[in-house]
């Protein structure tokens, strides 16, 4: 399949199972918008009380239990939507057996968001580097200008291609662990080989989703901007030239996001698990595999998965 063909069947696919899997998903987006409100709140009103300790303190603690819940439901939901990604792929033939596959791999959904946050910063840091050593070697109106310019040009252009191929990788990632019973590091080695042959393509991908994403969320916020600008020509606010956003509005929009990830996330679960099976085609014929264990002896489950 092209990328195009990805995205438009993640799109499909959703929209035909919306009724069943909205359900899966609204309690715990529910309970990310409260954790998003409880924290945002908090926060925002941290620096309006400077002058007494003990409310600062106090709303220092509902920011946190805030953070906490956020981080929770939205683990929920990544479990939740990589089971989404295991029926789309045909490995689990109803949803109820996809969810209890997931819990059973939720601790190794930590670990890849654990390893590949550490590859993550690591790369980060030495394209840091890279860049501070070639802003330590510019002199103006030398040939070291040139060679200090062209070593930032190339710090920010690759660092950043790197950096967006990692995070990417991360995503093909958990789809393999949605669909394939192996190990952690092993799962991640075969995330970066089959992406690392497809580089351009990975990127490519990658961009298209978030312009898919970023479009489709444009009439999705539209409810509460049309509330924030209501209530900003009830007050008589200048949306433009306002110094502070009133707490008001920053609650709206914490409480909505959700919502609207609700919608866009599992379209990009959907697709990183079609690219990472259509990857596994190219690159190593798995649907051979696959119709030679149809006519084999052994199970499914367990030469599927080699």
């Amino acid at each position: 399949m092209s990328v195009g063909d990805m995205i438009g069947r993640a799109i499909r696919v959703y929209r035909l199972n919306l009724r069943s899997w909205v359900p899966i998903l609204i309690w715990p987006t529910i309970i990310c918008m409260v954790g998003r409100v409880l924290f945002q709140g908090a926060t925002a009103y941290i620096p309006v009380v400077e002058d007494k300790l003990p409310l600062q303190i106090g709303l220092a603690v509902a920011a946190f239990v805030g953070l906490t819940i956020l981080f929770l439901a939205k683990w929920v939901l990544i479990v939740r939507q990589l089971a989404f990604v295991r029926i789309a792929n045909g490995f689990s033939d109803s949803l109820t057996e996809a969810l209890d596959y997931m819990k059973s791999r939720q601790w190794s959904v930590a670990g890849i968001f654990v390893v590949l946050s550490f590859i993550m910063s690591a790369v980060g840091g030495l394209w840091l580097l890279e860049l501070i050593a070639s802003g330590m070697l510019y002199k103006r109106d030398t040939l070291l200008a040139l060679v200090a310019t062209t070593g930032l040009g190339f710090g920010f252009i690759v660092g950043f291609l790197s950096l967006s191929f990692i995070y990417y990788v991360q995503f093909i990632v958990l789809s393999g662990i949605a669909c394939e019973k192996i190990g952690l590091t092993a799962m991640i080695s075969r995330g970066f080989k089959l992406a690392g042959k497809a580089f351009f393509r990975t990127l490519y991908l990658g961009l298209m989703i978030s312009v898919t994403v970023y479009f489709i969320s444009i009439p999705l916020w539209l409810p509460p901007f049309v509330l924030i600008g209501l209530d900003a020509l009830r007050v008589g606010a200048d949306l433009n030239l306002a110094e502070e956003i009133p707490i008001f509005w920053q609650v709206i929009s914490s409480a909505w996001e959700p919502l609207v990830e609700m919608i866009i996330w599992p379209i990009s679960s959907l697709t990183f698990g079609y690219f990472y099976y259509d990857l596994r085609l190219r690159q190593e014929a798995v649907d051979v595999i696959m119709h030679l264990d149809a006519k084999g002896t052994d199970p499914v489950s367990e030469v599927r998965f080699s």
